[in-house]
């Protein structure tokens, strides 16, 4: 009996950690898909104000690349270990709740970060 809810735990670890990872993968391409047309903005005759806004979400982008790597290898670290029969007494659960957390911030942070950018661009364009 033990061992099924080991095994039922552990399977609902790996699922919602490979869950966090589409998440990370789906805002990893928006992220592609943002400095693209960053490039593409670039091209465009633009103010000095404009080009250091420009400079600044470049700067942006890159930042979520790595933040987007570490919470990759994080994710990644945490599901090599094994799931503890009792996970909160060892510190599993805090790692794991932190993730989680860090997960939802990044998305909420790509999501301030696109909406900024959205308004920039709609900026240039009148």
């Amino acid at each position: 009996m033990r061992l099924s809810i080991m095994n039922t735990s552990e399977e609902l670890f790996n699922q919602e950690q490979e869950g966090w990872l589409k998440t990370l993968e789906r805002l990893r391409l928006e992220n592609l898909w943002l400095k693209n047309r960053l490039i593409d903005i670039l091209q465009r005759d633009m103010s000095k104000e404009q080009l250091e806004k420009a400079e600044y979400f470049q700067g942006l982008f890159l930042d979520k690349d790595t933040v987007l790597a570490l919470l990759r290898r994080d994710i990644a670290r945490l599901g090599k270990k094994a799931v503890p029969v009792q996970p909160e007494r060892n510190g599993y659960m805090l790692e794991r709740n932190k993730l989680e957390e860090d997960v939802y911030r990044m998305e909420k942070e790509f999501s301030a970060v696109k909406d900024q950018f959205n308004s920039f661009v709609s900026e240039i364009a009148a």
